[in-house]
C-alpha cells in the first residue's frame, strides 16, 4: 500500500497496482487483493491512498502504529451504551476475536454483533443485516432509557 500510495497517476492506475498487491494466504500461496476486495472498494481505497501521505503509514508497517495505545484504559473510559461490530477475521476483518471480548469485558454496557464470512465492509456486504442490528440496538438503549412516565430521559 505505501509504494502504491507514492505512485503518481490517474485513480485507475491507483486502482489496478491495489488489486495487484498479492497477499499472503495461509496455506502459504497469495492471493490478489483484487481478488479479495471488488473494484469499486479499489477505487474508493485509490482516491483515499491518492490523498495520504505515504510516511503515514511507516509505523504499521514497523509495527509501532498502536505504541503507547493503551486499549484497556480506551476501553474502561466508555461510559455510554456501545455496540461493537465485528466483521470475520478470517474474512479481512480487523479486530481479533481476542479484542473484541476484551472490548467487552471492559466496556460497562457493550452489545457485540460478529458477522460470519463477511470482511472489513460489513455495512456493504451485508447493509440489511447491519441496518437491523443497528436498529435492534437503538431499540434495547432507548427501552432501558424511558422514565417511569414513558418519555425518554
Amino acid at each position: 500500500m505505501q509504494d502504491v500510495a507514492r505512485r503518481s497517476g490517474s485513480n485507475d492506475e491507483i486502482t489496478d497496482a491495489l488489486a495487484d498487491i498479492r497477499l499472503p494466504c495461509d496455506s502459504g500461496s497469495y492471493k490478489r487483493l483484487g481478488e479479495v476486495r471488488d473494484r469499486a472498494e479499489l477505487k474508493w481505497s485509490a482516491q483515499c491512498l491518492s490523498r495520504l501521505d505515504p510516511e503515514a503509514l511507516t509505523p504499521v508497517i514497523e509495527g509501532r502504529w498502536l505504541d503507547g495505545y493503551d486499549m484497556q484504559d480506551v476501553f474502561s473510559n466508555i461510559h455510554c451504551p456501545t455496540l461493537l461490530l465485528q466483521a470475520d477475521p478470517k474474512a479481512g476483518g480487523a479486530l481479533t476475536n481476542i479484542d473484541a471480548e476484551a472490548a467487552c469485558a471492559t466496556i460497562a454496557s457493550c452489545q457485540h454483533a460478529r458477522f460470519a464470512s463477511c470482511g472489513h465492509q460489513l455495512h456493504r456486504d451485508r447493509p440489511e443485516e447491519v441496518l437491523q442490528t443497528f436498529a435492534k440496538f437503538a431499540l434495547s438503549i432507548t427501552s432501558s432509557e424511558k422514565s417511569p412516565e414513558g418519555n425518554l430521559s
